[in-house]
């Protein structure tokens, strides 16, 4: 679970990277590009090889670690060549990590509290019932912009009954 926590928070962020780096192949700034992403992998690499001397959870915690650092480093070499800001993307991004986190919370709670093995089914099944549960009623409580898009396509795929 602690893995799948961290691999969580990794991929909450893949999207942004992603936006940042496609920036560069829009503007046709290849050597940029391959600049950024070498010096991402390297510290990765570098991390991985930090990591190596730790048990495999601080592996995985230094490895999150560096993919948000190389965010900020995408930010940082993409930020003259558009509009979407750091603060404007925290604050885009801001009400998914909130809800995220209070979902987090919740089943941190029920790991904690409820007297159930953690490697059990049971377990693994009843937090990832409350987090899926509590992220779509958040979502859809405080109107997550991200979160209705989604379902407007969802939504817009299934044939309507006439």
């Amino acid at each position: 679970v602690p893995f799948f926590q961290l691999f969580c928070l990794r991929a909450a962020i893949h999207p942004l990277q992603v936006f940042n780096l496609n920036i560069l192949k829009v503007k046709g700034l290849s050597n940029k590009l391959l600049r950024i992403e070498f010096l991402n992998r390297l510290l990765g690499f570098a991390a991985l090889c930090i990591g190596l001397f730790f048990n495999l959870y601080w592996l995985v915690v230094i490895l999150t670690i560096s993919d948000f650092i190389a965010y900020f480093n995408n930010i940082i070499a993409t930020q003259n060549y558009h509009h979407y800001r750091l603060k404007d993307q925290i604050k885009d991004f801001s009400p998914t990590i909130a809800i995220t986190i209070i979902a987090f919370l919740a089943c941190y709670a029920i790991h904690e509290y409820s007297g159930i093995s953690q490697l059990s089914w049971t377990n693994i099944g009843l937090q990832a019932s409350v987090y899926i549960a509590l992220y779509l009623f958040l979502s859809i409580v405080f109107k997550n912009k991200n979160f209705l898009y989604i379902l407007a396509t969802i939504r817009s795929k299934i044939p309507s009954k006439k």
